[in-house]
């Protein structure tokens, strides 16, 4: 698939046309089917509908009501994602299983935006205070090697 060599213009896709009526029926479908539990998203939507992702996607760009009713569906997603990483990652549990709990750290990222990184951390250990704090004063010795030499103390 995709463009031949040297082509400047993207292919057409002939998409299948629904009327209205059918695409109501279609989203109502969808979203009883997240509040079933037989999907968790519109991939697996699409396998249950017949209607392939790229339609599947292009509704959800452009029907605001219909995406806010679909976010509204995948919370109960996010918090039993939230509830498996966790169980994986305490630290009494001696089964972590990392790649599983990247990719549901990820969708749940993608659910709940208040869960993306936001490169704050909280230190509430008494020793790695300790440490931090040894690092910084650190840092704070250690000659910068990008600076000029004319701004640099000489010793």
């Amino acid at each position: 698939m995709g463009r031949p060599i040297g082509s400047k213009t993207k292919a057409k896709i002939k998409l299948p046309f629904y009327t209205p009526e059918v695409v109501k029926n279609i989203k109502l479908d969808i979203l009883k089917l997240f509040d079933n539990g037989t999907i968790e998203n519109l991939s697996d939507a699409s396998t249950h509908t017949g209607v392939s992702k790229l339609i599947l996607y292009s509704w959800r760009k452009s029907d605001k009501a219909w995406r806010d009713a679909l976010n509204q569906a995948e919370e109960p997603i996010a918090d039993r994602l939230l509830q498996e990483i966790l169980a994986d990652t305490m630290p009494n549990g001696k089964s972590i299983s990392m790649p599983y709990v990247t990719a549901r750290l990820f969708r749940v990222k993608k659910i709940r935006p208040e869960f993306r990184d936001a490169y704050r951390f909280v230190v509430e250990d008494s020793r790695a205070l300790e440490h931090l704090e040894a690092l910084r004063a650190l840092a704070g010795k250690i000659p910068v090697k990008n600076k000029p030499e004319s701004t640099q103390k000489e010793e």
